[in-house]
């Protein structure tokens, strides 16, 4: 009985030791599983104004902090497996991230966003820039845009039918008040009229910044059910962790050989 008894404890240790090896292999070489989930019927590009204009403190702490939180939310509100990318723009635009269903790295790339030192607002370069990190998606595409509305390069009509001609519906933000705030220059005000035309010319929704509630970005998310990856490594690690501590117990304790 003895050396079945021993045999068994042997046995019980190495099962746990594969185990342990394999979840933390598995953990680090980065696991999914595929489910069926909520999940947008969009890809998204978050473009953020980052113009002079957006240092105005009407919406504070900033126009820009501002919108970096809301887009942040935005993200937040998006279902697993929703593609997100980031621009940022002034008188240039920049790609902050390529289109990546990682959340994480997504609100990194908006909370990094700092004011540009190009000169202007180029919405129309912004958007150029956002269609053409969503060509390659066979999925419906579409733009969220903060901004507030100081669009002094481009031409709207010519960014609207960009827009159309790539399928791409635009949501505008407008990231300021109509009195307006105090910059290095002046006073600057929200200019609704060209955000409100890219919004309505495209199928997409404008709303305040201001005026966002509980649940904002409802409208620009659309659902449907299919297959989406979900990462498992943190359970993987927890479970080996899990078992290493109770393969430590029972080597240490219940299996001890007492002389």
């Amino acid at each position: 009985m003895d050396i079945v008894s021993k045999n068994l404890d042997n046995l019980t240790v190495l099962f746990l030791s594969i185990l342990i090896t394999v979840s933390i292999s598995f953990a680090l070489s980065g696991t999914f599983v595929y489910l069926y989930k909520d999940a947008s019927a969009y890809c998204f590009v978050v473009a953020v104004d980052a113009s002079r204009s957006m240092d105005a403190v009407d919406i504070p702490p900033t126009r820009l902090d501002a919108a970096k939180t809301a887009a942040e939310n935005f993200i937040d509100a998006t279902p697993p497996g929703t593609l997100i990318g980031v621009v940022s723009y002034a008188g240039v635009s920049y790609i902050e991230k390529d289109l990546t269903d990682f959340k994480t790295l997504a609100k990194q790339a908006v909370e990094e966003i700092e004011f540009s030192r190009v000169g202007g607002t180029d919405i129309q370069e912004s958007i150029i820039s956002s269609i053409n990190l969503l060509r390659t998606q066979e999925n419906a595409k579409a733009v969220i845009l903060f901004s507030d509305g100081q669009m002094n390069v481009g031409v709207v009509e010519k960014t609207i039918e960009y827009a159309l001609e790539n399928s791409v519906v635009i949501h505008t933000i407008g990231t300021g008040t109509l009195e307006g705030g105090d910059v290095g220059y002046g006073t600057s005000k929200l200019n609704e009229e060209p955000l409100k035309a890219l919004a309505f010319n495209t199928g997409g929704v404008y709303m305040r910044l201001s005026e966002l509630q509980d649940n904002p970005f409802e409208e620009m998310i659309s659902k449907t059910k299919r297959m989406v990856p979900v990462d498992i490594s943190i359970y993987l690690l927890s479970f080996a962790i899990v078992c290493f501590f109770l393969m430590f117990i029972l080597i240490s304790f219940r299996y001890r050989t007492i002389p």
